[in-house]
């Protein structure tokens, strides 16, 4: 966390809180520690798709709205996948939620050592999307940001929720649902809710609903949706010393796996049984397997557009290295 430097100076009610890391069904060893703790029966567990956007928030304090990324708070003209649209659209219902959840006494004073104690803060935490409908009776619309490759959500650049802050911690699910609708704002609608067993078991391979959603025809070609996310209603989180405390998963399709072995990498590993190296050359062989195009895709959506800057190809390789070491944490 990391209070916002560039904000002028009535504004530093503006901290910089990013949205945690989302670990995937596959890490076995996660999901062990949250059967040993108890955590994944205590509750409904609620599937919802995962949007292949880029993470995007906003902040409000009942009387500004501010905007982040998932690395940092964004000025209103920095250019990032046109989300001056979105914040256009969506400030009063966002300053309509403050005022709901205030008037319940669901917005807590924040216990972050940077943060102003008479300011009462929420964040939104959602996904920033769209920017292109290949429909023949769909027009494109003008200045619109393509934010990712892949699939296609909307010809309009649009957000959707899927948690909300409060200052303390984030709503209960049913809690967020009631602020969100009475707020107007869109949130991922749920596509299952049942158990922990019935929820893993989801099949993640599926045409993506958001266009539908948002009352768009079908695309005449394949748009498969990029997975699924995997939470339970209430919010828990585990007190064994790990990257992630909070007990969320997901689950991506084939299509969109940021985790590739190819099979000259594959021939290396089967060279290892015959010819075994250090540890050191098993552990960068496991680095290359986080080194696709997926991966690359995503660290764009999460930190913004390429600029035409001269030290901006460093940036992004450091980008990578920094998610490939948080995934084999």
């Amino acid at each position: 966390m990391s209070k916002n430097e560039n904000s002028p100076s009535d504004s530093n009610w503006n901290i910089h809180i990013p949205y945690h890391a989302i670990e995937t069904t596959s890490n076995e060893k996660r999901i062990e520690i949250f059967k040993e703790e108890n955590l994944l029966n205590v509750c409904d567990w609620v599937v919802t798709e995962k949007i292949h956007g880029s993470n995007f928030s906003f902040q409000t304090n009942g009387k500004q709205v501010r905007c982040a990324s998932r690395s940092k708070p964004l000025e209103e003209t920095e250019e990032f996948f046109g989300f001056q649209t979105v914040l256009k659209k969506y400030r009063e219902n966002l300053l309509s939620l403050w005022e709901i959840m205030n008037s319940r006494g669901l917005i807590q004073e924040s216990n972050q050592t940077n943060a102003v104690q008479e300011e009462k803060v929420i964040i939104v935490y959602g996904e920033l999307f769209g920017g292109k409908y290949s429909h023949p009776d769909v027009k494109p619309v003008p200045n619109a940001v393509i934010v990712q490759f892949g699939i296609e959500y909307c010809p309009q650049n649009e957000f959707m929720a899927f948690d909300i802050f409060d200052g303390k911690d984030y709503l209960e699910y049913d809690t967020m649902i009631e602020m969100l609708e009475e707020s107007r704002l869109p949130y991922l609608k749920p596509l299952f809710r049942g158990t922990f067993d019935e929820a893993y078991n989801y099949n993640p391979e599926f045409t993506t609903t958001v266009p539908t959603i948002l009352g768009l025809p079908p695309l005449p070609f394949q748009n498969k949706a990029e997975g699924v996310i995997l939470k339970p209603t209430k919010t828990l989180r585990v007190k064994a010393k790990i990257r992630q405390t909070r007990v969320v998963l997901k689950i991506k399709t084939s299509d969109f796996t940021e985790r590739v072995r190819s099979s000259k990498r594959q021939h290396k590993k089967d060279q290892k049984k015959v010819f075994p190296h250090g540890p050191l050359d098993e552990l960068s062989e496991e680095f290359k397997c986080f080194v696709n195009f997926n991966r690359f895709a995503n660290v764009i959506s999460k930190h913004g557009p390429i600029v035409k800057r001269k030290d901006e190809g460093n940036d992004i390789v450091q980008y990578i290295e920094e998610e490939k070491l948080q995934e084999v944490a």
